[in-house]
């Protein structure tokens, strides 16, 4: 009798056991699914700082390219500034070129007849040194009475 109590009192051991042990597993697993959980949740928290933080950064490098942008867009209109300015002092110098380009025409024409003239005044000058030439020789020639000639 001792041994079917030892035995009666092993299989309800063995009946609590198999009760009581699923439902410490089930806690067990829940208390390291609950440490796994805090851990998430501490990673959650500090995601959500980081992400504040990378928020800000953005935030402030959204700041500098709306920066840089206008200063892009100031450069390209100074930009197109000097453009016109570039082609209106291009056009000016073709006008002043071509402007040049006729009074060195005019000039050479003028040096040409201005040549000419100069030509021509040498030419007279040696004629009239010729007459004064001639003059001087008759003034210095002797002279002749015609009563005295017979």
């Amino acid at each position: 009798m001792e041994l079917v109590c030892i035995v009666a009192g092993g299989l309800a051991a063995l009946l609590i056991l198999r009760e009581i042990l699923p439902s410490w597993r089930v806690s067990r697993e829940l208390r390291v699914q609950t440490e796994r959980l805090d851990a998430l949740q501490g990673d959650v928290e500090k995601n959500a700082e980081a992400g504040a933080r990378h928020e800000t950064e953005l935030a402030a490098h959204a700041r500098k390219l709306a920066e840089h942008d206008a200063a892009i867009a100031r450069n390209a209109e100074a930009v197109q500034g000097v453009r016109g300015e570039v082609k209106r002092l291009e056009e000016r110098t073709a006008k002043d070129v071509g402007e040049l380009r006729e009074l060195y025409k005019k000039s050479q024409r003028d040096t040409e007849l201005l040549t000419e003239e100069v030509l021509e005044l040498k030419r007279a000058r040696r004629e009239i040194e010729k007459l004064l030439d001639a003059v001087e020789k008759r003034l210095n020639a002797p002279q002749v009475n015609p009563g005295e000639i017979q």
